[in-house]
């Protein structure tokens, strides 16, 4: 297998494994792409919802690692949510730190590129595969706590378009 996306853990903010007031699920992953391993599981953690999301719209477009307008596909933390009213576009808020790899699409294919310059080629439909395997593993976590709680209705808008996005991209996979 050239690219392994692994969840070790899920949990909240506060180690629990249900907080109603944090939308942002977090947890530690190992990845590997070709031989190059960018984490092993012993980090201090991903934000993993927000990671799952920028690898479900990967599924569907580029994205080129270290860009200044958008997130890493795993992010250290996703502290804001909103739709953006110029693009209508979900925005995810992030810290400058995260694990990150560009994903190119190739025809039926698509690039894995590391910053190390690391480079595998998978079907599509593997890395389609492997992405919402990872997504649906965070799904049902979230489905198994407590509803959310919003802080403001900013939030609350972009927690719904998180889920609208979500559900858009896996329905999208499923009549492919």
């Amino acid at each position: 297998m050239e690219f392994e996306l692994r969840i070790i853990d899920l949990h909240w903010i506060d180690g629990s494994s249900d907080y109603p007031d944090d939308l942002c699920l977090h947890g530690h992953v190992f990845v590997r792409i070709g031989e190059e391993v960018l984490d092993d599981g012993t980090s201090d953690g991903w934000t993993v919802s927000a990671g799952a999301y920028q690898l479900l719209k990967s599924a569907y477009e580029d994205h080129i690692a270290d860009d200044i307008n958008d997130i890493h596909l795993l992010p250290c933390c996703g502290d804001g949510i909103w739709i953006d009213e110029t693009t209508d576009k979900l925005r995810i808020c992030g810290c400058i730190s995260g694990l990150d790899w560009s994903v190119t699409h190739e025809g039926g294919a698509v690039r894995l590129t590391t910053g190390s310059n690391t480079q595998v080629i998978l079907s599509l439909e593997e890395y389609r595969t492997i992405v919402f395997q990872f997504a649906d593993a965070i799904q049902v976590f979230y489905e198994t706590c407590s509803p959310k709680s919003f802080f403001d209705e900013v939030a609350e808008q972009g927690y719904h378009r998180f889920w609208t996005d979500w559900t858009q991209w896996r329905e999208d996979v499923r009549s492919d």
